[in-house]
């Protein structure tokens, strides 16, 4: 087998693998894929329209909650097994720590907010997903529909600058599609998403009656694989929540004026009707047929009601099966290729009863053994190894 079809079925035995969770292909039945994911969050103020003038909130015109300096690391782990030929299921569970380093000037004016750290288990989340088509030839095309759910482990204050997450019981309902071109190196990803959130009650500002609305996430992926144990890829994630408040300090005065004292901005940011749009990319290295790490950066490129989040992702995947699917993928391009190689040899060969080369046709005079008026044959030239 030549190395370029050597190439390509590495390529395609490693794309799984270097795709992101979302994509469309299931881990094979029975393999047990780990990965351990660490995460770093910076923000330094929320906007209503980050498109508009970053003027302070309390102005005419305003647009800005100055949050200060906020950071939030996090240590994810998850597990996905094959259970079927074309269904597999993830879990996850992560453990966060966020720090309010330092608060923003109206922040400070209008709320209780002081430099904090808050660690604690996130959310406890699980997937179920089905290859439900897949087209093979030379673009391979997979549509997946999925299932997923969150459910907090652990109370911990959504009220402040620097929540561990939503704290909220979530649904999800996903389409994924996936591409993989083996000649050209390439896979894509397209996953829709669909969140059903718990559908809470709670404060914003003086509002006693906000509510948590369902999101709706499109994410977008594209990769190329400069050699076959190492990939790159561009990412474009899109994310809108299906109702909400605007970003406001209305009433915050009066409550201080009421109570004596200051109040958080708000119960659970998710009441707030946040949209944004990140963009970013990276590497992922194989760096043998077990392990592989990468490396993901994505920025808040346009956002309402939502922060300036830069976000730092590295991954590392440890799956002890990938060598038998490389071996098995190798060794199925060679059967291919030794096929192709025989139904050429075959479609070559003479037709049953033909005179051979050299031979002389019916009824003409005998003379030399392969003696005949036609010129010889020339030598067929040499295959190429």
């Amino acid at each position: 087998m030549s190395k370029h079809a050597r190439g390509i079925a590495v390529v395609a035995a490693l794309a799984v693998a270097s795709a992101a969770k979302g994509a469309a292909w299931t881990a094979p039945p029975d393999e047990l894929i780990f990965s351990q994911t660490s995460l770093l969050d910076l923000y330094s103020f929320y906007a209503r329209n980050s498109a508009r003038a970053l003027q302070p909130l309390e102005l005419a015109g305003g647009n800005v909650v100055q949050a200060g300096s906020v950071s939030r690391a996090g240590f994810l782990l998850t597990a996905e097994y094959g259970l079927g030929e074309r269904v597999a299921a993830d879990l996850s569970v992560a453990y966060f720590r966020t720090e309010h380093h330092l608060v923003g000037d109206n922040v400070r004016l209008f709320t209780d907010s002081q430099p904090n750290v808050a660690t604690g288990f996130q959310d406890f989340t699980g997937h179920v997903k089905y290859l439900a088509y897949r087209l093979d030839g030379p673009v391979v095309v997979g549509v997946s529909p999925a299932v997923g759910w969150m459910v907090p482990m652990s109370r911990y204050d959504t009220s402040l600058n620097n929540p561990l997450g939503d704290g909220i019981f979530g649904l999800d309902l996903g389409l994924n599609s996936s591409a993989l071109i083996p000649s050209a190196k390439m896979f894509i990803n397209l996953d829709l998403l669909y969140r059903a959130r718990e559908n809470k009650t709670v404060r914003v500002n003086d509002n006693w009656n906000a509510k948590v609305h369902d999101q709706v996430q499109v994410i977008g992926e594209v990769g190329y694989f400069i050699f076959d144990w190492l990939s790159v890829r561009g990412v474009v994630k899109y994310l809108d929540s299906l109702g909400g408040d605007d970003l406001s300090f209305d009433g915050m005065p009066q409550m201080i004026l009421m109570t004596g004292r200051k109040w958080p901005m708000f119960d659970n940011s998710l009441s707030y009707d946040q949209d944004a749009l990140f963009v970013g990319g990276g590497p992922y290295w194989q760096i043998n047929d077990s392990f592989g790490v990468g490396a993901t950066y994505v920025h808040a490129m346009w956002f309402r009601n939502f922060p300036n989040m830069k976000t730092l992702v590295l991954s590392l995947s440890y799956n002890p099966q990938l060598a038998r699917r490389k071996a098995e993928a190798e060794q199925r391009a060679y059967e291919a290729a030794l096929a192709a190689e025989a139904a050429a040899a075959e479609a070559g060969a003479p037709e049953a009863g033909a005179p051979e080369a050299g031979a002389p046709e019916a009824g003409a005079p005998e003379g030399k053994p392969g003696e005949t008026d036609a010129k010889p044959a020339e030598p067929a030239p040499a295959k190429a190894p």
